[in-house]
């Protein structure tokens, strides 16, 4: 079409259009016929030589939400279709441009996409929330053509590896610390989600840094141990580096959560005193949960299974550490690890530190680094 004054006119060529049945003729009913009938008897148009002409001003008269429909039926026809038109453009624009802003694109989305995750997260419980500074997902961008993909570990936030990460950058890597679903927030966020949303957060972790850099290293510390060895064989990689990764667990409560999470829904229905959770005092309060729910529990025993059977079939360069005094996680984790993976360049390390689990942060942890 083309604007003349305050009309427009429109050439009638869809009746030569080959358009889908639907837009012309179904069942015998002509809609571009129809259109002309509507368009006169609302005194919204009229057609003069094969040309359609249509009162503007008219069209554009604004209703009410209950007239609208009767009075002017394309209004709402175009209120709706329009945002075809915008989405045709976003189309079009895209072909124009090359593959590599294309993904560059992508990947500043999808980095923005994880961040307003968490914002969209925290607005169930705010106050209750760990230190957004501590938690959220974030990027820091190095010299060199390498990046390394951090994973915090079970029931904590990115705020447990960032001293590594910063170490890292340093030292010219570009890193990633991702957030894990149900982490950063609240206990009560955490136990609505399952293993396979903590392998999808891994996984878009990877896609926004294998973006940004031309080879990528796998790292994670405690759970995020076991998702890197569980993706060491799916995410390209040049490396991968597990840090007191729980492939054997030295807690009790652990070992049983399963039957724990089973006995409290059975006890339940008797007593409504019964916790469905268990009470700890973390080592740093300030990134991880003291509540920890048996829902949570029994989806890391899956982890763990999911991993050690991963084990075989991953041959990837990696670093094993393993702190030789973990309270939480068994000290022969890594030795399994070492024993158990396909790769052949294989290196295990097992700092001689305090009894803790967190050795990425206090004292020592430099050894790690």
């Amino acid at each position: 079409y083309k604007e003349e004054g305050e009309r427009f006119r429109i050439s009638n060529s869809i009746n030569a259009w080959n358009a889908p049945d639907i837009l012309t003729k179904k069942g015998g009913f002509d809609l571009y016929n129809f259109v002309l009938k509507e368009l006169e008897l609302k005194s919204l148009g009229f057609t003069k030589m094969n040309v359609l002409y249509l009162n503007k001003e008219k069209l554009l008269e604004d209703y009410d939400v209950n007239e609208i429909r009767m009075k002017n039926i394309f209004k709402v026809l175009f209120n709706e279709f329009s945002y075809f038109a915008k989405i045709i453009s976003r189309i079009y624009d895209t072909f124009l441009k090359s593959p590599e802003r294309i993904r560059k694109e992508n990947t500043d989305l999808l980095e923005e996409l994880a961040e307003v995750d968490y914002l969209l997260d925290r607005r169930i419980d705010e106050k209750s929330c760990k230190d957004y500074r501590l938690s959220k997902p974030e990027f820091f961008k190095g010299s060199k053509p390498c990046g390394v993909l951090i994973s915090h570990g079970f029931r904590s936030s990115t705020g447990e590896v960032k001293e590594l990460a910063k170490y890292l950058n340093k030292a010219g890597f570009s890193v990633y610390t991702l957030r894990l679903k149900g982490h950063g927030t609240t206990p009560e966020d955490m136990k609505k989600y399952k293993m396979e949303d903590w392998i999808k957060s891994y996984t878009i972790g990877y896609y926004i840094l294998s973006r940004k850099v031309q080879q990528v290293f796998l790292c994670g510390f405690s759970m995020g141990g076991l998702l890197t060895l569980r993706s060491g064989k799916a995410l390209l990689n040049s490396g991968i580096i597990t840090i007191s990764a729980p492939l054997k667990v030295a807690s009790f409560k652990l070992q049983f959560a399963g039957i724990a999470k089973e006995l409290t829904g059975i006890i339940k229905t008797f007593s409504s005193e019964t916790k469905d959770y268990i009470e700890s005092i973390p080592e740093f309060p300030d990134t991880n949960y003291s509540i920890t729910y048996f829902t949570s529990l029994n989806e890391l025993r899956k982890m763990i299974k999911t991993a050690a059977e991963a084990l075989p079939e991953v041959t990837s360069p990696i670093l094993i550490i393993q702190g030789r005094e973990d309270p939480t996680v068994d000290p022969k984790s890594g030795i399994e690890i070492y024993k158990k993976i396909a790769s052949s360049e294989k290196e295990l390390f097992e700092p001689n530190l305090d009894k803790r689990h967190v050795i990425l942060r206090g004292e020592g942890s430099e050894k790690v680094f």
